[in-house]
Formats: structure tokens, C-alpha cells, sequence
């Protein structure tokens, strides 16, 4: 929306950082997951595609995060989170991974079913939301 990107990834790999700090011109790779059993720990990774930026090159993501469980309560809701504050050189293509990486893991006492995950970007610069969801099924 208005230049700016977003996509939100559902991972199982426990090396999802160590596969994100990859040499430049590397595209790093992660397995996606939709179902997530008992004890299965995954990672949600919310990646920006070409955020605005300043006159000086200062990029301003905010975020608000909400995690709905299947009974329709929220395990999570976080506002105005800090995704990606920074200077950022590189061209407006690039991708950058947000700084909030959010954790679950499957726990017995869970409601089993599917998981919703919404993140709305809001670029602080261009000043636009952008809403973005995902979910996964605990079994």
C-alpha cells in the first residue's frame, strides 16, 4: 500500500536468525508452517518491503500485534511496538525483518485450533497502515 510491503512468515526453524543474517546477495529461506502440535515451538517473522523514509534516511514502522486464540480471546494484543526504527541504506527494494519476532509454543492447556495472527504496519513516514494476517492450527 502506497510503496510500502509486508509478510508475515509462520516458521519452525529454530535458525531462523542465523538464516536471516545471510552474506549479501544470499536470499534466505524459511520453511512455513500452518500446523504446530503440542511442545512445537514456532516463530512468527514479519518482514518490510520498501518502508519510507526521511529526508536523512530514517525509516519509523510501528506496529500493532494481535495473536486471537480459536475461543476468540487474545493471548496477545501489543500497540504502536516499535518494528523498525533505524537508518537504512540500501535501495527501496530491500527487505528488512522487524524487530518484533514473536515465539509460541503449543502448551497443553491451549485451545486446539487455528491461531490468528494479525500485525498492521504503520509507516510513520508516509504516514499509511497496513494490515497484515496469518494463522496456523495448534493439534
Amino acid at each position: 500500500m502506497n510503496g510500502v510491503g509486508g509478510w508475515l512468515v509462520v516458521t519452525p526453524n529454530e535458525s531462523w536468525e542465523e538464516r536471516w543474517n545471510t552474506p549479501e546477495g544470499t536470499t534466505p529461506y524459511f520453511d512455513e508452517a500452518d500446523t504446530v502440535a503440542e511442545g512445537e515451538r514456532v516463530y512468527i517473522l514479519t518482514f518490510i518491503g520498501n518502508p519510507g523514509r526521511s529526508s536523512n534516511g530514517d525509516v519509523n514502522v510501528t506496529c500493532d500485534i494481535e495473536v486471537q486464540r480459536p475461543d476468540g480471546t487474545y493471548s496477545q494484543q501489543l500497540k504502536n511496538a516499535v518494528c523498525l526504527k533505524s537508518h537504512v541504506g540500501g535501495p527501496p527494494s530491500s527487505l528488512y525483518l522487524s524487530n518484533q519476532v514473536l515465539g509460541f509454543v503449543g502448551e497443553e492447556k491451549d485451545p486446539r485450533g487455528k491461531w490468528i495472527v494479525r500485525i498492521t504496519l504503520q509507516d510513520n513516514v508516509r504516514h499509511v497502515s497496513l494490515p497484515l494476517e496469518t494463522s496456523f492450527s495448534l493439534q
